[in-house]
């Protein structure tokens, strides 16, 4: 990521859905020529002693009593990530998701929003389900299968949206497809 490359105004991003750090960690950068425009909601103790900050960050440093546990992930994940390659980590994801899809597709007759091309998905697989009424898949996913993943109701239509990580395997998915089966069939 080269923010000065991109020369965009504000870059935010959560560090758990491309890095695998813990959820709650993420970053907002703004370049120095909107930095007047941004504020923090609150004022804590963290304004330095004695006068006004030497930088723009540093009303942002101490926002009173907050758990960054989250954030002290992300130096891990960048190191696992440099261990196990980037190509690797989204080669691995991006397979998984695209057996789920067409697993899905297959087995359910389900239809995707997008071409089966890399450039449109990555490790995330969007599949619409062939049903009127996916209300109670997700918890009876969870309460039957002990799997998490979202079913949304989006323009009438229900999907199903398929995360694939490095800890997630074959036969992860396959179970999910087993389970949506067994839900489904009439």
């Amino acid at each position: 990521l080269d923010l000065d490359q991109l020369d965009c105004d504000f870059y935010t991003a959560s560090c758990h859905k491309w890095l695998s750090a813990s959820f709650g960690s993420g970053f907002l950068y703004v370049h120095p020529r909107q930095q007047s425009s941004i504020r923090p909601l609150l004022l804590s103790w963290g304004k330095l002693p004695p006068g006004e900050p030497a930088n723009w960050h540093d009303d942002f440093l101490w926002l009173g009593t907050r758990d960054v546990s989250a954030l002290l992930t992300i130096p891990v994940a960048i190191d696992v990530l440099e261990e196990i390659g980037l190509d690797h980590f989204r080669q691995h994801g991006h397979q998984l998701a695209r057996l789920a899809r067409h697993q899905l597709v297959e087995r359910l007759g389900a239809g995707c929003l997008v071409d089966d091309d890399p450039c449109w998905y990555s490790n995330m697989a969007h599949v619409e389900l062939p049903l009127q009424d996916g209300s109670q898949l997700q918890q009876a996913l969870w309460d039957q299968h002990r799997i998490e993943v979202p079913v949304v109701h989006w323009q009438n239509r229900w999907f199903i949206r398929v995360s694939c990580y490095l800890y997630n395997q074959e036969a992860e998915v396959d179970k999910l497809v087993d389970a949506l089966v067994g839900l489904l069939e009439p």
